[in-house]
């Protein structure tokens, strides 16, 4: 699972980059960013399954690079926000990117762990999801005669 981490605090991204290295081996964090410019070109270059977003950038808000990122990148990636602005605004625009949760710093370890789990565990049912579409895809075609060979699924590593 490759995840972005979207932080202008260094302290708060090197706590974060050590909880992930400690807790969740196969998350591979691809890159930090401090800026919104910065962050919205890592987010497209990379097209992460995971995103760890800081609300309050030095630059501005989060909600700027996520307005401008397109629907299917956004789509196929969690979104935990991890901010010291624990407001009902912000967490209202979180809700509406459908985000996996919204921990307010001091970061608590037993919480990140668990919102980093629910995160992986989205990733897994859309895994399923999109393997359970193309089978079915796959047996329209066979329906209407278009499919010569089944294909195999491997599951992913």
């Amino acid at each position: 699972m490759k995840a972005i981490l979207i932080e202008d605090n260094i302290q708060a991204q090197e706590l974060i980059r050590g909880l992930i290295k400690r807790h969740f081996q196969d998350i591979e964090l691809v890159g930090a960013e401090a800026t919104v410019q910065l962050g919205e070109r890592l987010i497209l270059e990379a097209k992460p399954d995971l995103l760890l977003l800081d609300i309050q950038l030095r630059d501005g808000s989060v909600f700027e690079i996520l307005d401008r990122i397109p629907e299917q990148i956004l789509r196929r990636a969690a979104l935990v926000f991890i901010t010291a602005f624990g407001t009902f605004e912000n967490i209202y625009k979180a809700m509406r990117y459908s985000a996996i949760d919204y921990l307010v710093k001091p970061i608590d370890e037993s919480d990140f762990k668990q919102a980093i789990q629910s995160a992986i565990d989205r990733k897994d049912q859309m895994y399923l999801v999109d393997q359970l579409r193309t089978f079915q895809d796959i047996l329209l075609q066979t329906r209407n005669g278009s499919v010569e060979k089944m294909p195999v699924f491997y599951p992913k590593v």
